[in-house]
């Protein structure tokens, strides 16, 4: 069970110029506050750069200095340290079980379900992944002749470990010195791999070491990859057509939001697979042309606009790049050039968009009439 004498702090960190940051995190914690109540157990913390940004949440804010951003990040070395020395000082400050949240994520149960699961013999992260000597095998070839200790004196033997992922890291305040143990290891680790997920990796296996992790992916959704332009630019049109209503109003609608990609036609998308599997098409080209198709639909909705535009940057980014492709017959090069012939001659692009297609169409032109 919680302790109850501890606060439960779910914990945002905000950093940065951009805005995408800024509104990922916004549009997260109205997804928490459509869950909570005043009465409940968890107070949501936001340590930012900007906090005039969270000005209208009912949030606790708390500045990041540009000294704290500054020391937290090495000097540059490895940025994501910053988060593990963010928990560390909010735990240590405000004396309560914290769970960290990234800001790319929404909530679809409440919060108080991951504190549920936090306390001296229990933690949470988002999700397992992998075995480490599945996913990370350049990373255990670099550590076989090295030592790693926890804090206590045990050996951390990573070749054997678990990489789970970071988008939560919940713990109790009393094992907040965890995260100190795995601060000097995160910069040693990195210091001898240069791996991109050394401070999940680390934080994983010395939390793991010591409690039970439990995942909490059935409370909320952490999304990255070839999902962020499309949940980013939603966001964005969210925030824009509600910025009038009050919170709650604002809380309650993220429930109508449209999570996920808005244009799938089935028929469309069936009737591609299929030509695409007769002329031999491959995947990454089908979803190409796939995305041509959608991004020429009709529609007034400003959601279904915004994932348009996304659908086509990606089956431009396909098209336009010629590495690991498997070689097409003319049929095929035909067929594509045929689509993207269509799009050009649209309405629906600039000139300046026209201008950008036009080598993929010379391209195409050329490997048809082989």
């Amino acid at each position: 069970m919680t302790n109850r004498q501890a606060k439960n702090d779910l914990l945002y960190l905000v950093y940065g110029e951009s805005e995408v940051y800024y509104k990922q995190a916004y549009f997260s914690i109205l997804t928490a506050l459509n869950y909570l109540n005043v009465s409940c157990s968890v107070r949501i913390c936001v340590l930012t750069e900007k906090p005039e940004f969270f000005k209208k949440l009912p949030v606790f804010v708390e500045k990041l200095t540009g000294d704290q951003k500054a020391e937290w990040m090495g000097g540059g070395t490895y940025i994501h340290r910053i988060k593990t020395l963010s928990q560390i000082y909010w735990m240590k400050k405000y004396k309560s079980n914290t769970a960290f949240v990234d800001t790319d994520t929404w909530f679809n149960k409440s919060p108080e379900h991951i504190f549920s699961s936090v306390d001296n013999d229990s933690s949470v992260m988002y999700e397992y992944e992998s075995d480490v000597k599945a996913s990370l095998p350049n990373l255990c070839h670099k550590v076989k002749d090295h030592e790693f200790s926890l804090g206590d004196g045990r050996k951390l033997n990573f070749q054997d470990g678990q990489l789970w992922n970071s988008g939560v890291i919940g713990l109790s305040f009393d094992n907040r010195y965890l995260l100190d143990d795995a601060l000097s290891l995160i910069d040693k680790l990195y210091l001898l791999t240069n791996e991109y997920v050394t401070e999940q990796l680390v934080v994983g296996e010395v939390i793991r070491q010591n409690t039970k992790i439990q995942g909490c992916r059935n409370v909320l959704y952490h999304y990255y990859g070839a999902d962020l332009l499309f949940i980013n630019d939603k966001i964005s049109v969210f925030l824009k057509e509600n910025v009038d209503k009050d919170i709650a109003e604002q809380a309650s609608l993220t429930t109508t939001f449209p999570y996920g990609r808005c244009g799938k036609n089935k028929f469309q998308v069936l009737l591609i697979k299929l030509i695409s599997k007769i002329l031999g098409i491959d995947k990454e080209t089908m979803r190409a042309i796939q995305g041509i198709k959608i991004f020429l639909l009709d529609s007034k909705n400003s959601y279904f606009k915004a994932d348009q535009h996304n659908w086509l940057i990606r089956s431009y980014n396909i098209l336009n790049d010629d590495s690991n492709k498997p070689k097409l017959s003319t049929k095929s090069y035909s067929f594509i050039l045929f689509n993207v012939e269509k799009l050009i001659k649209s309405e629906k692009l600039s000139v300046e968009e026209k201008k950008a297609w036009i080598p993929i169409v010379r391209k195409l032109s050329s490997l048809s009439v082989r």
